[in-house]
Parts: structure tokens; C-alpha cells; sequence
């Protein structure tokens, strides 16, 4: 029903553009109404968020997992359509019998922006859960479920370079439902596939650009942990974990300059110290990092 309302919507826009061209002669009037409508529809496409956007037919909604309600299609059906038969009556100076389908895009209109982003709900059927079976628990949305294995692998090699580190997390899932902010047990990790270079795009048949990504994704979560937003400086030693743990370099901060030589420090110390040595640095920067406290991450 979608599709409907979007061919209504062009309908509309063609209708208006016929009544202007009965209304105005003038030649350049059909380019310019069209480069008004591109600027207004392309403006609520990137940044509507208010009444008049809830009535565009380009308003953007980003939601990996959300549908619309059933009745949102209808809806916006007869507003678009109400508005063509309109324009269309009026044109063919029949004033009367536009009253009907004005009232009827009039009716949907209220519906549209009473309702707001509440015509969006999380759509079971991609956001159900797929689990693996092994320790510790990975699980990803039915969108993408293509994804786990590598997730999981992602996952193993970095617990392997952390054995003996002790309170690593036991669970790794996707959470259609979280808000940046919202507290997270500590035992918990959310996984962000839906952004970044590993992302899925369904109109490209699921592939994921790059599996490399994952590793970065489990090792910005373990080295940042819940300290990010303005509660972490972001010393050296936190680019350095994650290098060291992804194998390349921290792609979640931008050096404005030359690279902290701190980093290639103690990525060099983490790699050739002991794992007692490496293992008590870790532990005491993991604290850090609970703590969300960039004064207590040990020197390197």
C-alpha cells in the first residue's frame, strides 16, 4: 500500500503542476514550481521533524527493525490522492463535488500528524533473536542473521588474546530497543551491526563489505566499555587496546596531526610482554575503564 501512496503522491505533485499551467502562462512557471517542490520535499527528506514532515511523501524514517502500522498506507493514500482529486475538480471548475475528497485529505491529514513517529513499531519478524551455542553467547537480529558466524569468530579471537583476564562479558547481543544512554549490565554487551562498514544492506543482497570490522566493533566495546559520550578523554592506551585486540588501527577517533606516539608504544609493549605482565596491565585498565576514569589507565 506504500507504493500507492506513492504513485498518489505524484499525482498530486502532476496535478498541481497542470492547475498552475491553467492558472499561468508564463513558461518558466512548470521548471520553477518543480525546483519549489524538490527544495520543500528535500528539505523534510533530511531534516523534517514537525508537522509539515509528517505529511511529506520523502519524509525519512531510519529504523533497521520498524514497519509501519497497518493503516499508515491507507492513510497516507487518501491524503496524497485526496489532494490530486482536489486539485483536479477545482481545476475543472467543479467546486462542489471537491469538497469530498478535501475533507477526506483533511481527515487524513489530522490522522497523519496527530500520530507522528507512533505509525512506526518494531517489526517481529526482523528483530526476533538468532543465538549461537557456544560461550559466550552471541546473538544478532533475524536482519542479520547472515552475520553471526562472524560475529562469534570476531568475537573468539578476541577472548583468546584476553585468556586469564577475568569478567570479560558473557553475553553479545543486538538490541533493537536501546538508546544511546541506557544502562547496560556489565555482563552485557550491545552489538552495533546496523551501522559502519559491516553493516547490511538489504537492497545489495546482504553482503558485508567488510568482516574486518567486527573485530574493531568488539574491541572499541571492551576498550571504551559504557564510558563514551563525553565521560572518557581518550588517552593513547585506549587506541592501543583496541589495535592491538583488532589487529588494526582504532578507526573510532580522528587525529587532527600526527599520530600520540603513546600508541605505538604500548601497543609495542602489549605485544611483547609476558602474559602476567600484559594480563595485571589489563586488568587494571578494564578497572579504568569501569570506573570510566582515564586517570587511573596504568602508564604503558
Amino acid at each position: 500500500m506504500l507504493i500507492a501512496a506513492d504513485l498518489a503522491s505524484m499525482a498530486a505533485l502532476s496535478m498541481a503542476g497542470f492547475a498552475l499551467g491553467q492558472l499561468i502562462s508564463w513558461r518558466l512557471a512548470a521548471p520553477s514550481l518543480a525546483v519549489l517542490v524538490y527544495a520543500i520535499l528535500g528539505s523534510t527528506a533530511f531534516y523534517g521533524d514537525g508537522f509539515f514532515s509528517q505529511l511529506s511523501p520523502t519524509v525519512s524514517h531510519y529504523g533497521l527493525w520498524d514497519r509501519p502500522v497497518w493503516w499508515y498506507g491507507p492513510v497516507f493514500f487518501v491524503w496524497m490522492a485526496g489532494i490530486a482529486c482536489t486539485i483536479l475538480l477545482l481545476a475543472g471548475r467543479r467546486r462542489a463535488l471537491a469538497l469530498a475528497p478535501l475533507a477526506a485529505a483533511a481527515g487524513a491529514a489530522v490522522l497523519l500528524v496527530n500520530s507522528g513517529d507512533d505509525v512506526w513499531r518494531l517489526n517481529p519478524e526482523t528483530s526476533a533473536l538468532v543465538c549461537a551455542n557456544g560461550k559466550p553467547k552471541v546473538c544478532v537480529t533475524e536482519l542479520h542473521s547472515e552475520q553471526l558466524l562472524g560475529v562469534e569468530a570476531a568475537i573468539e579471537q578476541t577472548y583468546a588474546k584476553l585468556e586469564g583476564i577475568p569478567d570479560l562479558p558473557e553475553q553479545w547481543s543486538e538490541n533493537p530497543t536501546y538508546k544511546f544512554g541506557d544502562v547496560i549490565a556489565p555482563e552485557k554487551r550491545v552489538l552495533n551491526l546496523g551501522f559502519g562498514e559491516a553493516s547490511v544492506n538489504p537492497t545489495m543482497g546482504r553482503e558485508v563489505t567488510e568482516p574486518g570490522r567486527y573485530l574493531q566493533e568488539i574491541a572499541q566495546e571492551l576498550a571504551y566499555g559504557n564510558c563514551q559520550g563525553g565521560k572518557w578523554t581518550y588517552p593513547p592506551q585506549s587506541s592501543a587496546v583496541v589495535e592491538w585486540l583488532a589487529g588494526s588501527p582504532d578507526t573510532s577517533v580522528t587525529y587532527y596531526g600526527a599520530r600520540p606516539k603513546g600508541i605505538d608504544l604500548t601497543v609495542a609493549w602489549l605485544e611483547g610482554a609476558s602474559e602476567s605482565e600484559r594480563n595485571a596491565w589489563l586488568n587494571q585498565y578494564f578497572d579504568a575503564v569501569e570506573k570510566c576514569d582515564a586517570k587511573q589507565v596504568p602508564p604503558s
